[in-house]
C-alpha cells in the first residue's frame, strides 16, 4: 500500500446491488452505502464541515494571468 488508496474486498453476501456507492467514516467506521440518487436529506442531517474547519487558514492572494498569445 502506498498510502494514496486501499482496495476492499467483500464477499458476496453483503453485495451492493447499484453501479455506485457511497463512502463515509463515522469516528473509527467506515460505512459503504448505496449511492443516494438524492443527496439533499443527507446534506440537511450532516454537517459538511466543522465550524473550527478554515479556522486560521489564511486566503492567498489573487495572482494575475499572463496573457498567452494565442
Amino acid at each position: 500500500m502506498n498510502n494514496k488508496c486501499q482496495a476492499v474486498r467483500l464477499p458476496k453476501e453483503p453485495q451492493i446491488s447499484t453501479p455506485e456507492v457511497f463512502i463515509r467514516k463515522q469516528r473509527a467506521e467506515v460505512i459503504l452505502s448505496a449511492r443516494p440518487k438524492d443527496w439533499s436529506a443527507y446534506l440537511a442531517s450532516h454537517p459538511i464541515a466543522s465550524e473550527e474547519f478554515m479556522e486560521g487558514v489564511e486566503d492567498l492572494p489573487v495572482r494575475e494571468r499572463e496573457q498567452s498569445g494565442i
